[in-house]
């Protein structure tokens, strides 16, 4: 294993901080009583977000070691939960090795491309579900390789997810300084620590007061 600066150490960590939050969004979809049963299409979304998201963590903490155990963790923990509820098994090794290689190999090059990520002209459809995920995992295998932000669409500071125009961003509503993809990763982050670190106003805690109550999943 290459020798990894500190600077990539810490962008690492932090893109396995967002997995793990996206993750605990789209669990908790899945596992909440009150969502609509009939909407397959929304349920199978999550299910193969929850496998990237599986993914995400099983490189990330092969990549990072001692800094990486919880990811691993979660990880073998996230593919587990789709096998355990849903029996989907997926062998991720294969996918995990060729991804951690290709790590390995861009910290020798010269220089990162994002043509590697991204096929020239591919566009996949919003109303698609897998092409929605599949430019999801792009995006992320760009923030991966490349940077966090690098590859297409604007991301979520509590998930890392991609929020494609026209669809607005969320603001919190006190400290202004915290961007989501939607009212769930609001809701979630809000209860999760943001509540106490944020620089809130009246409005801000009136905001966020309303989008617990009022929050559901993507």
């Amino acid at each position: 294993m290459v020798t990894i600066d500190p600077a990539e150490r810490l962008r690492l960590i932090e893109l396995g901080k967002l997995a793990m939050n996206h993750f605990e969004k789209q669990r908790s979809f899945i596992c909440d009583p009150a969502k609509d049963m009939s909407d397959y299409e929304k349920e199978n979304r999550a299910l193969m977000r929850i496998q990237n998201d599986a993914r995400k963590l099983l490189v990330l903490g092969d990549i990072l070691g001692d800094d990486g155990k919880d990811f691993l963790k979660l990880g073998k923990n996230a593919a587990g939960f789709i096998f355990l509820l849903y029996n989907i098994e997926t062998d991720h090794q294969t996918m995990v090795k060729e991804l951690v290689d290709l790590w390995t190999n861009l910290q020798t090059s010269t220089g990162r491309c994002a043509d590697i990520i991204y096929p020239a002209g591919w566009s996949p459809s919003e109303t698609d579900s897998d092409s929605a995920v599949d430019e999801e995992w792009a995006a992320w295998c760009a923030d991966f390789y490349l940077g966090f932000g690098k590859g297409t669409g604007r991301r979520c500071t509590f998930c890392g997810g991609i929020t494609p125009l026209p669809k607005p961003l969320l603001f919190c509503g006190g400290c202004k300084n915290i961007v989501y993809c939607d009212r769930t990763c609001q809701v979630i982050d809000w209860k999760s620590g943001h509540k106490s670190s944020c620089a809130k106003n009246e409005g801000g805690k009136k905001e966020c007061k309303e989008e617990e109550a009022s929050g559901e999943a993507a």
